[in-house]
């Protein structure tokens, strides 16, 4: 029986190898809104007299390269004297994933003048954050599809009421103006945010349709208690600003499209839920000039309650005679340019209360305290209410009275948007 020679497994490492291993046990970074960087950082002891060389490779884990980062496949070599080496992986835009952690690893193999030491992989976390990313870049050219939004905004994906109401008609949230709404390259010169979606309202017509124009959809993603909802809007030039124009904003379970049922009178008692809406109204809405910019939220405490953004504090509410009014209001009014507009809410109490904000191209503009939930102190029907956010409203109609002129543009006229983005943190700091 001929003899087999039996090779041991590798021993600790003898006096004198170079040890190459990574510096950390595991690795994480946020998952990225924008394509970045990972640093990852290998250290060399024991030996440096020498260079010595080893290959850093990447595997797929949950994460995976080509959507969540770019395979990694490298030769680092240390030199006579060096101990700390680095590794870059580009990390690439993060789709949205629910909000779930996804992991991958590096591993170090083929050692040269040296072995690998104990640490020879490790795992890379991307700490889940975005709960809704909706990226027109990822769409076709052309009229923009109820298939589209479906898959882009994630609807029904959680088993709510996902549809709206005009008047007494019960249509699809999915419902689209055939050739009204379009996947177009961004019309400022240098088409800088790629593909946008473009949405047009009809000439003498509010409110949205096939035959009025607007859009609207719900997005779904999974509740939580704070929320930052992010999107870009350009309103074209020569716009004919109509008394309420509105704008997407976050939301609570079934709530309906206006708060409340047609023909009803809202009251904290009969909502489902809360909405954080930005409103940008016309000159007649409130006086305060074409453009002016707020909220119109519903509450626990209050129903189309309505405050203002503000050019000096964003938390003043001093608006007592015209002239506070004209001095303090934030106008959107530069009609022709981009503007990037993010909204945090937060429902857990501080001092009995939560929280709104919105910014606008970064700087903050509104930040009031709303009763989103019932404490059950109040009487007003949903004691210990445990509504979460849990979606969008990405609206772009004019309203509410759709017969009131006021709403009813003198021109067709466009609206454009960039991605929309729901995150469990700043998008934009």
């Amino acid at each position: 029986m001929p003899f087999l020679a039996v090779k041991n497994p590798p021993g600790p490492p003898e006096m004198g190898d170079a040890v190459v291993e990574f510096t950390n046990a595991s690795e994480s970074l946020n998952e990225p809104i924008a394509a970045t960087t990972k640093v990852v950082s290998l250290t060399r002891s024991v030996d440096t007299s020498e260079s010595c060389s080893v290959l850093v490779t990447s595997s797929n884990g949950s994460a995976v390269a080509g959507t969540h980062f770019t395979a990694v496949s490298e030769t680092v070599t240390f030199g006579v004297g060096v101990t700390t080496q680095n590794v870059n992986v580009s990390m690439l835009s993060a789709p949205a994933s629910g909000a779930a952690d996804t992991w991958f690893a590096l591993t170090i193999s083929v050692p040269d003048n040296c072995i690998v030491g104990g640490q020879g992989s490790v795992n890379v976390t991307l700490v889940g954050q975005l709960l809704l990313r909706a990226d027109f870049n990822n769409s076709p050219l052309g009229v923009y599809t109820s298939a589209q939004a479906q898959t882009d905004f994630n609807v029904n994906a959680l088993g709510y009421n996902d549809a709206i109401h005009v008047g007494d008609e019960l249509i699809p949230s999915t419902s689209i103006p055939n050739e009204l709404t379009n996947v177009v390259l961004d019309p400022v010169a240098g088409a800088a945010r790629g593909r946008v979606l473009e949405t047009v309202q009809l000439q003498g017509r509010a409110g949205r349709g096939t035959t009025r124009g607007g859009f609207e959809v719900r997005g779904d993603f999974t509740g939580r208690t704070r929320a930052f909802f992010c999107y870009g809007m350009l309103i074209e030039a020569g716009f004919d600003h109509p008394k309420q124009l509105k704008m997407p904003c976050l939301w609570s379970k079934d709530i309906l499209t206006s708060g409340h049922a047609s023909g009803e009178t809202p009251s904290p008692a009969a909502l489902l839920g809360f909405n954080a809406r930005i409103q940008s109204h016309g000159n007649s809405a409130f006086g305060r000039g074409d453009g002016s910019l707020g909220s119109v939220v519903y509450d626990k405490r209050s129903t189309q309650s309505t405050r203002w953004c503000n050019t000096d504090e964003p938390n003043n509410t001093d608006f007592s005679t015209a002239t506070a009014k004209l001095a303090t209001q934030f106008l959107l009014d530069d009609y022709g340019v981009w503007h990037d507009y993010e909204v945090e809410v937060d429902i857990l109490p501080v001092n009995g209360t939560g929280i709104m904000r919105i910014w606008v191209d970064t700087v903050l503009r509104y930040e009031h305290a709303h009763f989103w939930l019932d404490d059950g102190t109040t009487g007003n029907g949903l004691a210990n209410d445990d509504s979460l956010i849990d979606g969008i409203r990405f609206n772009t109609f004019y309203g509410g009275a759709t017969s009131d002129p006021e709403n009813q543009p003198d021109h067709d006229q466009k609206l454009f948007f960039s991605e929309l983005i729901v995150s469990t943190v700043r998008i934009n700091p």
